[in-house]
């Protein structure tokens, strides 16, 4: 169980955020160890977000806001939460009552060398069905395709992100991750 603590408030902007140190449920936030969190099997390690690398200081639920956020997802954003999952800082935008909706993972702060490492370390992952590269998102982008779903992964400047929509209401979770992305990337 990860502890969660609130990034989110009323406001539409990350600035109004005020952290409320309550424990929550992980939400749509990777459990440790989740194959596609990138935390298993050498991953984080590859990715630069392990391995006693240096904390990442970038806060994810400052790449885009609850508004923006509710445009790219077309529904109602109930909570946003903070966490961390290694030393990935993770925000997540719930948008159903179990608290499933998009997250967004910063894994690394090192750029296009560290995204490589991720996407061949993805490749070579037996957990892997299928990477494919990702036009029009950001720097670079994949989609790792998994017995989870796919996981969308972007490189924005120095940024390596990871992406994923996890959610009961019906929609195309590559399009959604594909959309947060753009968005992400429209804020630089």
């Amino acid at each position: 169980m990860l502890a969660l603590t609130g990034c989110g408030s009323d406001s539409d902007s990350p600035d109004g955020a005020k952290e409320n140190g309550a424990n929550a449920s992980a939400g749509a936030t990777p459990e440790p160890g989740d194959q596609e969190s990138g935390q298993g099997e050498g991953a984080g390690d590859a990715a630069g977000d392990g391995g006693g690398t240096a904390a990442i200081r970038t806060d994810p639920c400052e790449l885009a806001s609850k508004k923006d956020v509710e445009g790219v997802l077309g529904t109602p954003v109930l909570k946003v939460e903070k966490a961390s999952v290694g030393s990935s800082p993770v925000c997540s935008w719930a948008v159903d009552e179990g608290g499933f909706g998009i997250s967004v993972s910063v894994k690394s702060e090192n750029g296009r060398t560290d995204f490589e490492q991720q996407e061949q370390t993805a490749r070579d992952s037996t957990n892997t069905q299928k990477v494919e590269k990702v036009t029009g998102v950001g720097d670079a982008a994949f989609e790792r395709h998994s017995g989870y779903g796919p996981t969308l992964w972007m490189l924005r400047g120095d940024l390596v992100l990871e992406i994923q929509y996890q959610t009961s209401l019906a929609a195309d979770r590559g399009e959604m991750q594909r959309k947060m992305g753009r968005l992400i990337a429209s804020k630089s």
